[in-house]
């Protein structure tokens, strides 16, 4: 009897899908090079990964020297810990993880620009932990974040790929103590942090409706004022920062050019950027304790630095 050649062509086919090999000294080989299996260019069939005890850890699907079909990895206790699958090289499809009892860990899928719709993350006690949506490779729509428990503790919402709207943080009671604002990720509007023990307002930063630092302030536990940050015109020196802090009875103030900005502040440090105007004063009361004064790293007046036993803050 003569099989067609469609026929025989389908059993080759399978023939071929069904070889098995194992890769040895598998931690050396890259993960792009899993299905170049020596001696075997253009392998299609199966690449097993496995432990020095023996038992399998991965198992993934070969075509044409490429990943292509199902990709598995198992927990040393031999149940399944992920799955997914592969296109020619690219991942494609639903993607799923267990935790070693069989509790579903992480699910969602990949589209071809990358994560497409509903992406959800789970506790080892099947309650959800993470609920988020994709579009083409971008986060984008709305997203939320839960405790053990099941109490929300952060939800929020992105545009492609950027957090855009109010983004708010909660307690287990369900009491919002966080929250920030974003227009296609700019912070803008107020943004506010209240303590979790007594419900005090500790923080509030305000940002124009295009992202620009408009005022900071940042409270202790108990109310009273910590620190204040606000942008300034410097004479001469362009645009900076005057920020003041308070410490019991002193007060320490910097006026910094540079940027006026707080954000930008970490990467314009005064010791390694040129240019860079500066004005640090510590006071007592009203009485000056220490004033310097530099630009571009040297001196324009000459350094008041007092005893500071002379001026104890009172008990």
């Amino acid at each position: 009897m003569t099989l067609p050649i469609a026929t025989l062509g389908a059993l080759l086919a399978t023939s071929a899908a069904s070889q098995s090999v194992e890769i040895k000294n598998h931690e050396q080989v890259a993960e792009s090079d899993l299905c170049h299996v020596p001696g075997r260019p253009g392998y299609t069939g199966m690449v097993e990964l496995r432990r020095d005890d023996r038992t399998l850890m991965r198992q993934v699907a070969c075509v044409d020297g490429e990943k292509d079909g199902r990709d598995r990895q198992f927990h040393r206790n031999g149940t399944l810990a992920m799955e997914r699958h592969w296109k020619a090289g690219a991942l494609s499809g639903r993607y799923r993880s267990w935790y070693p009892d069989g509790t579903l860990k992480e699910a969602w899928t990949y589209g071809p620009h990358g994560l497409e719709g509903v992406y959800r993350v789970y506790h080892p006690n099947g309650r959800p932990a993470a609920i988020a949506h994709w579009r083409d490779g971008k986060r984008d729509g709305d997203y939320a974040d839960y405790d053990k428990a099941g109490h929300m503790i952060e939800r929020g919402r992105y545009r492609a790929g950027y957090a855009d709207g109010p983004v708010i943080e909660y307690l287990p009671s369900g009491k919002a103590f966080s929250i920030k604002r974003y227009a296609m990720g700019k912070r803008v509007g107020i943004q506010a942090l209240w303590s979790k023990t007594n419900g005090r307002l500790l923080r509030r930063f305000e940002y124009s409706s295009d992202g620009k630092f408009v005022d900071g302030r940042v409270w202790n536990v108990d109310g009273t004022p910590r620190r204040i940050t606000r942008p300034v015109t410097i004479p001469g020196y362009g645009r900076g920062l005057k920020m003041i802090r308070y410490e019991g009875c002193r007060t320490y103030t910097v006026l910094q050019s540079g940027t006026d900005d707080p954000a930008r502040l970490p990467e314009i440090g005064y010791s390694f950027t040129p240019h860079i105007y500066k004005l640090e004063t510590v006071r007592s009361g009203d009485e000056i304790i220490e004033r310097v004064e530099a630009y571009d790293h040297k001196l324009l007046a000459p350094v008041i630095r007092k005893d500071r036993q002379c001026c104890e803050c009172p008990q």
